[in-house]
């Protein structure tokens, strides 16, 4: 028996008509039922990343076969996010075929053939933006918050990380509060690093190990 998904989501379309993300607020499994996830309403134009903003369902018919398009692929990249779906339990392939390359800024998402002309208007508008990454996933903290997770820079983690509860993820160079009382850890480039005040080694439960990868369907 095929296993299915679904979800309501909250779509940035592009005046070329692509969908450049979807926002699922409660994907599920399972055959689609029930009234709409999102409150109705008219789309929005945003003129100055020149999107529309609006609302739309997503329906996997099987999660074995491939993605389809970019609303089937973040679907499912959501699924793994929430802990819907554990890594590899679904079909990515191809996915980076059907994920649109998008600019992800400090506005939201912005088509990335249109970034010059946005960079244009913002600026002329006097709006301040930063250009976060020019990628295909986004970072997952913008669209997932799991439970029990630290992430110090969300940059590290995109969209369709699994990462399970109690998980912390770290910048590169973080030196643990702790250390300030230690001689010379400052010199340090690693909190693994030997002598008296070096931190627990990994595996030991420190609040400060990574213990998850952010690549998408990674454990």
């Amino acid at each position: 028996m095929a296993r299915q998904a679904w979800g309501d989501a909250i779509v940035t379309v592009s005046e070329a008509g692509a969908a450049l993300d979807f926002y699922f607020a409660d994907p599920r499994l399972g055959p689609p039922g029930g009234p709409g996830q999102v409150a109705p309403g008219p789309d929005r134009e945003d003129p100055l990343r020149a999107v529309r903003v609006t609302r739309r369902r997503v329906e996997v018919a099987d999660l074995d076969e491939a993605p389809r398009d970019a609303g089937d692929a973040y679907l499912r990249l959501h699924l793994l996010s929430h802990r819907l779906a554990r890594p590899n339990s679904m079909n990515l392939d191809g996915i980076f075929r059907v994920l649109p390359t998008v600019c992800w800024t400090s506005l939201g998402p912005v088509d990335a053939a249109e970034a010059g002309a946005f960079q244009l208007r913002a600026r002329a508008a006097g709006r301040p933006v930063e250009v976060r990454s020019a990628d295909k996933f986004p970072p997952m903290l913008d669209y997932v918050v799991p439970a029990g997770v630290r992430v110090a820079d969300a940059s590290r983690v995109r969209l369709g990380a699994y990462l399970g509860e109690g998980t912390t993820v770290m910048h590169e160079g973080f030196v643990p509060r702790s250390w300030a009382r230690c001689p010379g850890a400052a010199r340090r480039s690693s909190p693994w690093a030997s002598g008296a005040c070096s931190a627990p080694t990994p595996g030991s439960g420190s609040p400060w190990e990574t213990t998850a990868s952010s690549r998408p369907g990674s454990t």
